[in-house]
């Protein structure tokens, strides 16, 4: 089946401050969790939260991991899901620790998606998280030590980078065999990138994904994965794929231009929008719906959705009431 998830506004991308959330001035976190609120009722599958320390209008942007574990205890069916957990950011210990005990608050609705990197080059110099070049070795590191730590008693492990010892991670993740793994590629990757990132993804990810990208561009990205599975002898559909991006719906043309118009005014170079389309999912019901239905064709099982639109509910109301039924 295929599930829609949320992606939740945490930052404000208004002036041309970032293109996830064009209308957004400030952000509101009553407004936001309401939202999430109104998503579980009309049907969403998940939530997910971005993982920077600095993005969108003024830097301002909630700590991703402290938003997750409030949005846990006022949803009760939606999974929880970072967007690109940087591992620069924290030890992968204290990650282990974090998401067990996240994944046990939530009885079990953890989606794990990690990252090598450190957010943005901005994230990682203002805070003294620069990467010295070695951000993909310790990637695969700590996510052997992570695994471990969900996995065994009391774990010791030294590697290159990262160490533990006897380190007890209870409560253990609810979920079994554990939290799903989730490695994400770029639209705009270099194919370079894609290959070193689908060959750690063919040995430890359960989900795969890819940030706005056209289904040529998208065919290009799997192939990469399918060519890493078929050299690391991993079934290459034994992982799950998944697609984020923007998405403005609208009932009409009209109203879709009258969207367009407003995000334009707020935002004065945000781009081509015929080029835009390319990438993201805009147009009416049925324009939508049969561009959900090109990418599914390629193995997407999952679609997580930023709103352009918000703060309006109108198309968060409109795609669950006119479009998901079709893919139920």
């Amino acid at each position: 089946m295929t599930t829609f998830g949320f992606c939740a506004p945490i930052f404000a991308g208004s002036g041309g401050a970032h293109p996830r959330t064009p209308l957004l001035d400030r952000v509101d976190f009553d407004q936001l969790q309401a939202t999430v609120q109104t998503a579980e009722a009309l049907g969403y599958d998940s939530v997910w939260v971005a993982d920077h320390l600095i993005l969108g209008r003024e830097g301002f942007i909630l700590e991703g991991w402290t938003v997750m574990a409030a949005l846990a205890r006022v949803t009760r069916r939606m999974r929880l899901g970072s967007i690109h957990y940087a591992n620069l950011f924290r030890p992968p210990s204290l990650t282990a620790k974090m998401a067990s005990t996240l994944d046990f608050i939530s009885a079990g609705r953890l989606d794990f998606f990690f990252d090598p990197y450190a957010g943005q080059r901005a994230d990682s110099l203002a805070y003294g998280l620069a990467d010295d070049g070695s951000a993909i070795p310790r990637f695969e590191e700590a996510l052997d030590l992570i695994k471990r730590m969900w996995s065994e008693d009391s774990p010791s492990y030294r590697g290159s980078y990262y160490a533990i010892e006897n380190a007890v991670c209870l409560p253990r993740p609810v979920q079994r065999p554990s939290i799903p793994i989730w490695i994400g590629t770029s639209g705009n990757a270099t194919p370079e990138h894609r290959r070193r990132i689908s060959e750690i993804m063919s040995r430890h990810a359960d989900w795969w994904n890819i940030t706005p990208a056209s289904p040529e561009t998208m065919r290009e990205a799997l192939a990469a994965l399918r060519d890493a599975c078929a050299a690391n002898g991993r079934g290459y559909d034994s992982i799950r794929k998944s697609f984020e991006t923007q998405i403005l719906i609208a009932d009409s043309a009209s109203d879709l231009d009258r969207w367009r118009q407003r995000i334009e005014a707020a935002n004065p170079d945000y781009g081509d929008w015929d080029k835009l389309a390319e990438r993201f999912l805009i147009g009416d019901v049925e324009t939508v719906t049969r561009r959900l239905r090109d990418y599914a064709g390629l193995g997407v099982e999952c679609f997580m959705l930023w709103f352009m639109d918000y703060p309006s509910q109108d198309g968060l109301r409109l795609f669950a009431e006119k479009v998901m039924p079709s893919f139920r």
